[in-house]
């Protein structure tokens, strides 16, 4: 009621109470997950997110139904929920130097594939997420299509899950082509 009448909307006709539709497990996983990594499960699919709040949408969950209960059957319905990772408050902002974020690129590098070798990292920061350009030293003769879409993702998940800032994209350039002994 507070937030309509902030936002000046005329109060709910009818209040649905999170205790009436989720069970005191899953409240206390939402409670344990939003306390923890600043993430929250909504029953929206991710388009709809992606289309109006891109900078806050972190993944996708699928569900499956059948008769009011969670189960795993290829009778199941499957519905998408989103994961998101709100900003909450004024407790400050996060940010990263472009040094330790290209430190972090070739760490995760290291551990992804350690015949990449990362010659170059570049940063741009907008406010309120990053875009990383990552240029490659990559092993001739290795097959990188999947692979370099596989890093790619690794990199945005791993810097995202470990310092909570947001990296909206890393494009990845392969600018050299080393020779295998």
């Amino acid at each position: 009621r507070r937030i309509a009448d902030r936002l000046g909307l005329p109060s709910p006709y009818r209040v649905i109470r999170i205790e009436d539709i989720a069970t005191e497990e899953e409240i206390e996983t939402a409670i344990r997950s939003r306390t923890y990594t600043g993430q929250h499960v909504i029953p929206v699919p991710a388009i709809e997110v992606a289309r109006n709040y891109p900078h806050i949408l972190y993944d996708t969950v699928k569900v499956f139904l059948k008769r009011g209960r969670f189960v795993f059957s290829k009778k199941a319905r499957a519905y998408e929920k989103s994961v998101v990772r709100p900003a909450f408050g004024a407790k400050g902002k996060v940010s990263m130097s472009e040094a330790a974020l290209a430190q972090m690129v070739m760490h995760c590098a290291d551990e992804f594939d350690p015949t990449f070798r990362v010659r170059k990292v570049s940063v741009k920061n907008d406010g309120e997420s990053y875009e990383l350009g990552v240029f490659l030293e990559v092993p001739f003769g290795v097959p990188l299509a999947g692979s370099l879409h596989s890093f790619q993702n690794y990199v945005i998940d791993s810097i995202q899950r470990y310092t909570g800032i947001i990296v909206r994209r890393v494009d990845l350039s392969v600018d050299t082509l080393s020779t295998t002994s």
